[in-house]
């Protein structure tokens, strides 16, 4: 049988697994901002990718620590959604900063 980390944290918590797959929407609000703000540099994506997962590593963040990461994480994109409600909310779809 294959075990994967889901696997692991549900054993652990249920809800280390719910906090697992609800961090990664503000991630995607915070990737899609870097990129389309970058000049759609996908190098600059992965690096920043790099380091969220590298600062993780460096840290050790526990379970616990990734809750309270999620929550301000999340605050912080509200308030990036709020600062750039242009971006977020235009339906302009050429983002290419000149």
């Amino acid at each position: 049988m294959i075990k994967y980390i889901h696997h692991n944290l549900f054993i652990e918590n249920p809800l280390f697994v719910l906090n697992y797959f609800i961090s990664i929407l503000p991630l995607t609000f915070v990737f899609n901002w870097i990129y389309f703000n970058t000049n759609r540099s996908v190098l600059i994506a992965i690096l920043f990718h790099l380091a969220v997962n590298a600062s993780a590593e460096i840290f050790a963040i526990n379970e616990g620590s990734k809750a309270w990461q999620s929550i301000s994480l999340g605050i912080f994109v509200i308030i990036l959604i709020f600062i750039e409600k242009d971006f977020f909310f235009n339906k302009n779809t050429n983002r290419v900063i000149e």
